[in-house]
């Protein structure tokens, strides 16, 4: 009965998934070329509890097939060079699925018309576009799971002893190597071809705790971090780019949002920005500080430890001595 209603649960959820799915697929195999125009363009940067994500998007005008008017499109793009490279009022090709092209199931019609389903896309990328973008992105954590996954699949069509050790040695990796990525460190400084801008301070976000998320604060920060997301334009270009930089907390007096900085740059890749005159040792204090709060659990513990033994052998002893 448990598997039945598995099933059923499955056949559902595959039922409400397989509309978008299968528009998306459709896009690449029917979609018609048309051509549109760049309108808009925004990069902003989208802060987390200890890290940040960067967002570009375009907004795209088109005219859909039979004439049902201007329709926007506003695609995120994933590659900084590709998001440069297009400027307003440049033309664009598109992918569109017709209403015709539609998969016949139920409700795909509704959806469409709700503005729900897939129906434009970039005639550069298509349904697999955004996993490939996403798994580039995070190629080193993609190449650990690969890696220790083909080692503990190897070691278990080997036979090798103890494999039960190697698959609690492979979690404690794991969680290790996540530990590591979110340990914030300073954004990368420019060294090649280093010119100067002055620029916005558009986001100013300071943080206090590592490893925090929804749950809990996770442990203080010796040195908290002002993580400033910087709008200037680049010598030689007409568009701005935002960089970021991560500094430590008061190390820049009077810095706040709106504020007028001077950015330090690399030429060829100027989202690689330091802001000039700030101070990066955040990472130094923090890891000296997740050190010493180590050494001092692990004092704390064996001092606890140390005292439940003494306290047991007293306990024991002391019966002795009051028959003797």
């Amino acid at each position: 009965m448990r598997c039945a209603i598995r099933l059923l649960l499955l056949l559902i959820v595959a039922t409400l998934i397989s509309p978008f799915f299968i528009s998306s697929l459709l896009i690449d195999r029917r979609g018609v070329t048309i051509s549109g125009r760049v309108v808009a363009k925004d990069e902003y940067i989208v802060p987390h509890y200890s890290s940040w994500t960067r967002i570009m998007r375009v907004s795209i005008q088109y005219d859909p097939p039979g004439g049902a008017g201007v329709a926007f499109f506003n695609p995120q793009i994933a590659l900084e060079s590709r998001f440069d490279e297009l400027k307003k009022g440049d033309p664009i090709q598109l992918h569109y699925l017709r209403q015709k092209d539609l998969p016949a199931m139920p409700g795909a019609k509704t959806l469409r018309q709700m503005h729900l389903l897939p129906m434009v896309r970039l005639a550069d990328q298509n349904t697999w576009s955004g996993v490939g973008d996403d798994m580039s992105s995070h190629s080193l954590a993609v190449a650990l799971v690969v890696m220790v996954g083909l080692t503990l699949l190897l070691c278990k069509a080997l036979r090798i002893p103890f494999f039960g050790w190697a698959v609690a040695a492979a979690v404690l990796f794991a969680i290790a190597s996540a530990t590591i990525a979110e340990f914030p460190r300073p954004t990368a400084q420019p060294e090649r071809d280093v010119r100067q801008a002055e620029g916005v301070v558009k986001r100013l976000d300071r943080w206090e705790w590592l490893f925090q998320d929804n749950r809990n604060h996770g442990l203080a920060m010796d040195q908290p971090i002002q993580m400033a997301a910087v709008q200037f334009v680049p010598g030689g270009r007409t568009e701005p780019v935002v960089a970021v930089d991560l500094i430590d907390d008061g190390s820049f007096p009077g810095l706040h949002e709106h504020a007028l900085v001077t950015m330090e740059y690399q030429s060829i890749n100027p989202r690689i920005a330091h802001i000039k005159g700030a101070t990066r040792r955040f990472a130094q204090r923090n890891l000296k500080g997740i050190f010493i709060q180590a050494v001092a659990a692990i004092v704390v513990i064996a001092g606890l430890l140390l005292a439940c033994r003494l306290v047991s052998i007293c306990w024991k002893t002391f019966p002795r001595r009051r028959s003797a």
